[in-house]
């Protein structure tokens, strides 16, 4: 595909329609993890915070810091993968 085609692709509703239905699982899957973990992620990726600032505002060090957003990742994503299998399974349906 070339960009002309590629941009026509993506403004197509089923497009948009797919793009909604991502940014829902998304959300989903945020709203699923601790709250703990979801301010962590929110501070790191949304606000854009660096470590040394999340671990300041929250009294531990950045080590600590790093291992909790490991960890908050690795639900979210669970947590997504979950959500997607069972957005496939019910479309199967």
């Amino acid at each position: 595909l070339d960009n002309l085609d590629l941009a026509s692709e993506l403004e197509t509703p089923e497009f948009a329609l797919l793009l909604k239905e991502h940014k829902l699982l998304i959300n989903a899957a945020f709203f699923k993890i601790d709250t703990h973990y979801r301010e962590l992620l929110q501070e790191k990726y949304l606000e854009e915070q660096s470590t040394r600032d999340i671990a300041k505002a929250h009294g531990k060090t950045e080590k600590a810091v790093e291992s909790l957003l490991y960890r908050a990742r690795k639900l979210f994503s669970r947590e997504l993968i979950n959500l997607s299998k069972e957005e496939i399974y019910r479309k199967r349906k």
